[in-house]
């Protein structure tokens, strides 16, 4: 979900299986008058102090299509305007590209895959899934007019890192070490690999699809164990 702090002056935009979700827990508090709960389903909330998006389908869809929980870029400036888009920390997260895509293939279709036992079937459905490209890139969340405008990206793979250079520079006073896990596919996923997913095709449309995140970071482009996903500055 989109999150504006008006007190601290940033904004999270929210991309898919990154760990948007933990991150967008932590900071929050900094969105919302003092002592709001904080809960992993809320509705939409705005007030003097921000923005929260609803979170997981809570409540009723909120009063703006602009904010909506994956809201592009140009959706959130013309919701809180130019100046204060300009001026406001952009903040947002990244994953490498191909496990994101795999992460991202057993959220949306945890449904069809339930009772799928053989992994042939589960790989086969994936390479159709990825080849439809009925899926997202998060492009125009993090680029507004094709310019890419965030400041600060958390990244997946050094995420308690990341959002420890993020406390400094804002000075927000948070603990990296309370990040909260939700959403993990780990479980459906079982012992299954990232490379174990891929075939050239695949490969080739991830490539493709999520090309800003290999041209801003140096991910690797061919398919690299879920346990071996460093990435540097």
């Amino acid at each position: 979900m989109v999150l504006v702090s008006h007190d601290r002056e940033f904004v999270f935009l929210k991309t898919r299986k990154t760990a948007g979700t933990s991150v967008e827990m932590l900071l929050e508090p900094f969105c919302v008058p003092p002592g709001t709960p904080i809960a992993e389903a809320t509705p939409y909330r705005e007030s003097a102090h921000g923005i929260v998006g609803r979170r997981l389908g809570t409540g009723k869809r909120p009063p703006h299509w602009k904010l909506r929980t994956h809201a592009y870029a140009v959706e959130v400036r013309l919701a809180i305007g130019a100046r204060r888009f300009a001026r406001y920390v952009k903040i947002s997260t990244v994953r490498n590209p191909f496990d994101r895509t795999v992460s991202y293939f057993h959220w949306i279709n945890q449904e069809r895959l339930t009772g799928m036992r053989d992994f042939a079937d589960i790989r086969s459905a994936f390479h159709d899934w990825v080849l439809t490209g009925r899926w997202h890139s998060d492009s125009w969340t993090v680029h507004l007019f094709g310019r890419y405008v965030v400041d600060h990206m958390v990244r997946f793979e050094r995420l308690a890192k990341d959002m420890a250079s993020l406390n400094r520079d804002l000075d927000l006073g948070i603990d990296p070490g309370d990040l909260p896990t939700t959403k993990s596919m780990a479980r459906t996923r079982k012992a299954y690999d990232v490379p174990d997913y891929f075939d050239a095709e695949t490969e080739a449309r991830v490539r493709k699809r999520q090309s800003w995140v290999f041209d801003y970071f140096d991910y690797p482009t061919r398919p690299i164990s879920r346990f071996d996903t460093e990435v540097t500055p």
